[in-house]
């Protein structure tokens, strides 16, 4: 009787069962701490010590609203799945929403709110090299829309082929 290890596939076979288990890591999450955690886990250092910051100032300034837990775990489930797109602006919203911001070439951006409902509400505003007719871009999606959030995160890498 012995150990059999299962070999991945490919690569991308590993990559989808990491994610698979970081997806069910951070929907068992009790606390922030272990969202966090997960965060970190997954090689995001600089998102995870904003996120641990961004976690510490009502503890500073009592002002300052907590981070709801349920739009941490709607951010880290999106971390998760689109790790390819690092570098957010991340702050907290008056009502402690996760919020998010990339900024583009050409001085664009696109901001996302992480919604407790595991919703994700956007903006793209009108590029400078868009007529002006051209409206800025908003809306909802579900974090599972996978089509949806592709088409919104191939805005954040142009260079790479879209394949929606």
């Amino acid at each position: 009787m012995g150990i059999t290890i299962m070999q991945p596939e490919s690569v991308s076979d590993a990559r989808d069962t990491t994610k698979r288990w970081m997806r069910g890591f951070i929907n068992s999450a009790t606390k922030h701490d272990d969202i966090i955690s997960g965060v970190n886990m997954l090689g995001c250092d600089s998102i995870a010590d904003r996120l641990v910051y961004l976690y510490g100032l009502p503890v500073d300034d009592p002002d300052e609203k907590p981070i709801v837990f349920e739009s941490l775990q709607t951010f880290a489930l999106f971390v998760v799945e689109y790790t390819e797109i690092l570098h957010p602006q991340i702050s907290i919203s008056p009502d402690g929403l996760v919020n998010a911001q990339w900024d583009i070439a050409g001085g664009n951006i696109i901001a996302m709110e992480f919604l407790p409902s595991n919703d994700i509400r956007f903006v793209r505003p009108r590029r400078s090299s868009e007529p002006k007719s051209q409206k800025s871009i908003t809306g909802t999606l579900p974090l599972y829309d996978t089509e949806g959030i592709k088409r919104l995160v191939h805005q954040l890498n142009p260079n790479e082929p879209d394949n929606t």
